[in-house]
């Protein structure tokens, strides 16, 4: 991204320093286009070790014993064949712990452990991701696995010098694989328990499939996700829920890209897939799983499918020949049929045995992931032909160069390649800095209205110092970048911020919008302003007007070394630090929202464009100190507060902003949906 700034094009010529009292002025009279629906959804790619093990809560690191012996994030293999496996006998006794492939349960994961017990007593322990399995005092947990060798065998939750967290459970195997699951119950609350597995007696055990997993699960599903996480989001209200990836979807060889169909049919099947992040995952969160939730929390499905080609951001890319895309295209095809296709059909009828008999609600589909140039744009032209002929009614997503109206050569690669004829909306990724998102909120006032709509896919706040990743005051500059969103909502029409998830000490990405450490998650300052704008969407936006309000960031805030926000040395810069929109609802509700990233209290005096009657004006505001964070220990450290406060009446309003905050305002009255049918002056766009 290049440090351009157009913040100050569009507003009011005067400039204030901050601290000053600012005029702003709410034609709430003539409201403009309408905001979309669709504004505000989620997108989750596992990244970040985000999924096994967090948001589908599987406690066992590698449990079907197919990852190869390397790359477990952020460890080592415990032995030289079995990651996530260490041998752990009684004192006194011994055995030999081995994979094996000789007559598998599962043909596509044929890898089993075998214990040759010397004595009763030998056996093996699992740590889960990242030698955390974090449990909880009486939250119980279901155990699964499958077992044979015609003899005993315990499994039992260990903590420290083994001692038992829950009772140990026996089991008498067969001379063939037989299933076996139980209930273990915690008695106390570790970060670092174990799952161990010893024999009773001397002789040899296979186990295959050793699945630990909370009984909590979000809607109680089977193979279901983490409850609070699954809230977190759902409490969101998402209008869209994009998935799988991102990076991940593309993978860095045609060996390693999500192919939908290894996620489907029974978990045990399902082949490990290589993640482009540094590890393997078991795709237990398959296609099926997301559609399944999407469902489950009201969000329209936006399922991205390969475009014929691998990372363009990992060279060298990997491109499918011309000669072979009508396999790409089947997959994509094959893929909305899985979704929308009867229980009659090839698809359908995978997805009926799943346990969804219905089709699946599925509009969008997204055909690739921040590709560019010709080799994505001559691909994506026979992909998305394909999907138009078969499925005229889908709206298909193509991607597009980040702010590529604010370079005309990432222009002509990108947006001049697509047309309402081949895509119905663009998605661009961008990750700013906090006096990034300052100084451009107001980029799309001046994008060309081309006919393809504009889908914000992926953006957050990556680049911000140590001390100020995750930050309020990053959700206060994110939050006057968002603002733009509705106030060009007849092109902006889908958002997702991005990553979704974090699991707390994980090397890498350390921002997101949920964190998760153990048996604890909770929402960063910016997923509560996610919240505030997706719970106070207008229907329509309506013109406010403003002068430039300049305040000095301080230095030390912009990550040093990102030369694309135009500080790489993170010195203190100059920024627009108050930011405003407006909008109606349909039954004549006035929704205001401002933002203040200054480190002051910021004056505010509005004309509100028309003469509201004395009433109670419900008030919500996220504040905090500029560097203040959640943690899953004190989640509740920055969250919104909401009250009323006395309007006498008529057409203006004075208050004061607290420092580095954001406020929504509702007023009841102006006019109903039929009324502003009447005195709109322009179609959707006024301009």
């Amino acid at each position: 991204m290049k440090g351009l700034s157009v913040a100050a094009c569009a507003v009011a010529a005067t400039a204030l320093l901050a601290a000053e009292p600012v005029e702003v002025s709410v034609d709430s009279e003539h409201p403009t286009h309408r905001v979309s629906k669709d504004l505000y959804g989620l997108f989750l790619e596992d990244i970040s070790l985000s999924v096994d093990g967090c948001f589908y809560p599987e406690l066992v690191w590698n449990r079907g014993f197919d990852f190869p012996a390397t790359n477990s994030p952020g460890t080592k293999a415990f032995s030289s064949e079995i990651q996530g496996w260490r041998e752990d006998h009684r004192p006194g006794t011994a055995g030999r712990v081995t994979l094996q492939y000789a007559r598998p349960k599962f043909a596509n994961t044929p890898a089993y452990l075998r214990i040759e017990a010397f004595d009763g007593g030998a056996g093996v322990r699992n740590d889960g991701p990242m030698h955390e399995m974090s449990v909880g005092k009486g939250a119980p947990l279901s155990l699964s696995l499958w077992a044979r060798g015609g003899m005993a065998f315990h499994v039992a939750i260990a903590g420290e010098k083994g001692v038992h967290l829950a009772p140990r459970v026996r089991f008498e195997s067969g001379s063939d694989w037989r299933h076996f699951t139980a209930t273990l119950v915690p008695t106390v609350s570790v970060r670092n328990a174990a799952l161990q597995i010893r024999a009773a007696t001397p002789g040899t055990l296979d186990i295959e499939q050793v699945s630990l997993m909370p009984q909590a699960r979000f809607r109680g599903r089977a193979n279901g996700l983490r409850a609070d996480i699954g809230q977190l989001m759902a409490d969101l209200k998402p209008a869209t829920f994009r998935f799988p990836g991102g990076c991940m979807l593309e993978g860095n060889s045609f060996a390693s890209w999500y192919d939908w169909k290894r996620s489907v049919g029974p978990v045990e099947e399902r082949m490990p897939l290589w993640n482009i992040w540094g590890y393997y995952q078991t795709l237990g969160l398959g296609y099926f799983e997301y559609l399944q939730f999407c469902e489950d929390i009201g969000a329209k499905p936006v399922p991205v499918f390969l475009s014929a080609l691998t990372c363009q951001l990992r060279p060298p890319a990997s491109y499918a020949s011309f000669e072979s895309l009508g396999y790409f295209a089947t997959n994509i095809l094959d893929g909305i049929a899985f979704a929308r296709g009867g229980a009659d059909t090839r698809w359908g009828r995978v997805r009926a045995e799943m346990g969804h008999p219905e089709p699946f609600a599925l509009e969008y589909v997204g055909i690739g992931n921040e590709n560019r140039w010709a080799e994505y744009y001559d691909r994506y032209d026979v992909l998305a032909k394909a999907v138009r002929a078969a499925y005229p009614d889908v709206k298909i997503v193509a991607a597009v160069e980040h702010t590529a109206y604010l370079d005309p050569a990432a222009r002509e690669r990108s947006w001049t390649r697509i047309s309402k004829a081949n895509a119905d909306v663009a998605d661009e990724h961008m990750y700013g800095s906090p006096s990034w998102w300052l100084n451009n909120a107001r980029m799309y006032d001046f994008y060309p209205r081309t006919g393809v709509d504009v889908y914000v896919g992926e953006w957050a706040t990556r680049n911000a110092s140590d001390q100020y990743l995750n930050s309020m005051y990053n959700a206060v500059c994110e939050a006057a970048f968002r603002m733009g969103f509705e106030r060009n909502a007849d092109l902006v029409k889908m958002s997702a911020y991005a990553p979704l998830i974090r699991r707390v000490g994980f090397p890498g990405n350390r921002y997101s919008l949920i964190q998760l450490s153990g048996v604890s998650s909770c929402g960063a300052p910016a997923y509560w302003c996610e919240r505030m704008f997706a719970e106070n969407r207008p229907d329509r936006a309506v013109p406010v007007t403003y002068p430039v309000v300049r305040w000095t960031q301080p230095a030390g805030i912009d990550r040093p070394g990102w030369k694309g926000g135009g500080n790489p040395k993170s010195e203190a810069i100059e920024v627009v630090s108050f930011h405003a929109t407006g909008g109606v609802t349909d039954d004549g509700t006035l929704i205001l929202k401002f933002a203040n990233a200054a480190f002051d209290e910021q004056p505010v005096a509005v004309s509100l464009g028309g003469n509201y009657q004395p009433q109670d004006i419900a008030r919500t505001v996220l504040t905090a100190a500029p560097s203040a964070r959640n943690t899953p220990e004190e989640p509740h450290a920055v969250v919104p507060r909401s009250d009323s406060f006395a309007f006498a009446g008529g057409s203006r309003l004075a208050m004061v902003l607290p420092p580095c905050s954001v406020t929504v305002l509702r007023l009841k009255g102006g006019y109903t949906a039929g009324e502003i049918r009447g005195i709109m002056k322009a179609p959707e766009r006024n301009r």
